[in-house]
């Protein structure tokens, strides 16, 4: 149940950040891109600070969840930048 909860507020926070992106879309390139250099530095920091607590037969298993959270926030950011790009699709068909 806790995993359900957890990919429902997943869920919900992105499509928040989707829409505020398609609202307001000045800087969120830069912004997407600030945020997952940020993500990936947590990521790398998670991965060493845990790395002393996982065992070796769960060093493929560890790795594989770290890319998958990683691949999830590359994921977070694309998603901002194509709400962005659709607002300045919008603006541009609207302003001919």
């Amino acid at each position: 149940m806790l995993d359900f909860l957890a990919g429902a507020l997943a869920a919900v926070c992105v499509a928040w950040l989707a829409i505020t992106s398609y609202r307001r879309p000045q800087g969120v390139y830069v912004r997407s891109l600030l945020g997952l250099l940020a993500a990936s530095g947590v990521v790398v920091a998670l991965a060493f600070a845990s790395s002393a607590f996982i065992s070796d037969a769960a060093g493929l298993g560890a790795f594989l969840i770290l890319v998958a959270l990683l691949s999830f926030f590359a994921a977070v950011a694309v998603i901002a930048c194509a709400a962005a790009t659709l607002r300045h699709l919008v603006d541009w068909l609207a302003a001919r």
